[in-house]
């Protein structure tokens, strides 16, 4: 039985909320993957964040190694939200970095806006971006997915960011479930 990606895209939130629950600073590696757990913080200046993170994966595609460098960072100068209970939330900036050796394919700093023209206006005014990771090659490139999320909820859109290798993106909004996954 195939694993849905529905399940998937549920995982990602939770995974991203573990990880803000672990209060040790660590750096897991395997082979030349690692990702960069940072302490807890939940508040910065009085308002409430998800903590830095920060993942670093190599990735083979069409026989070369690239570099795959993502690093979320709550950010004061971005609209403030307000979570379930009204407590003040920061938003997040993503930085998102592809690299095949010296050159530089891809290099966006990704924060909410980039996703504005697909969210709806109400939940956008009261959504963060929550996270954006590397899932897969494919042969038009790169494909990462993010979400826009209400703070501390299951409430979130997924996104669809393929980059190939001449570093043009193109953003889309994915479903919950992909067609090709669905069992008949």
């Amino acid at each position: 039985m195939k694993l849905n990606k529905s399940i998937f895209f549920f995982m990602i939130p939770v995974l991203v909320l573990f990880a803000a629950c672990n209060g040790k600073k660590e750096k897991a590696t395997t082979g030349n993957d690692s990702i960069a757990v940072m302490p807890d913080s939940t508040l910065v200046h009085g308002k409430h964040c998800l903590q830095e993170s920060k993942s670093e994966i190599n990735i083979t595609f069409k026989d070369k190694t690239y570099h795959s460098v993502v690093a979320r960072t709550p950010d004061e100068s971005l609209t403030n939200v307000k979570d379930e209970d009204g407590k003040p939330f920061l938003d997040n900036k993503i930085d998102v970095q592809l690299t095949c050796g010296d050159r530089t394919v891809f290099h966006k700093v990704f924060t909410k806006s980039d996703f504005s023209s697909m969210v709806d206006s109400s939940f956008y005014a009261r959504s963060i971006l929550e996270a954006l990771v590397f899932e897969k090659t494919v042969p038009q490139g790169f494909v990462f997915v993010a979400s826009i999320a209400y703070p501390q909820t299951d409430s979130f859109i997924p996104f669809t960011i393929t980059v190939d290798v001449h570093g043009k993106v193109s953003i889309a909004k994915r479903d919950m479930l992909d067609d090709d996954e669905v069992e008949q």
